[in-house]
């Protein structure tokens, strides 16, 4: 568990990451967009119910979200998680840093 914890937070310190001046808009979009993709990688972590799913059928653990909570995804951003096929937490989250610094 603690390994899924230290990647927890190392990813939302690449999310987080900001390579070059943006504008207030648009760094309120990444602030939420972050917030959602983090809250859904963070349930992931906590509950290994949720990772299973998660890793299995992401367009279900998307739709049902995680404790009566849903995870108000953008449409670009559900087509990113939902593309992502991996085995652990790690490649998931991994892939989805990859795939986050390919768009920017």
């Amino acid at each position: 568990m603690k390994t899924n914890l230290a990647l927890a937070f190392n990813y939302r310190e690449a999310v987080s990451y900001k390579s070059a001046p943006i504008s207030t808009s648009t760094r309120r979009k990444e602030t939420s967009s972050s917030k959602e993709i983090s809250r859904l990688v963070a349930a992931a972590v906590v509950n290994k119910g949720f990772c299973d799913l998660l890793l299995s059928n992401p367009t279900m653990a998307v739709l049902q979200g995680f404790h009566g909570e849903e995870f108000r995804l953008s449409e670009d951003e559900r087509k990113l998680v939902l593309s992502i096929k991996a085995e652990t937490l790690s490649d998931f989250a991994m892939q989805l840093v990859n795939q986050q610094n390919e768009i920017r």
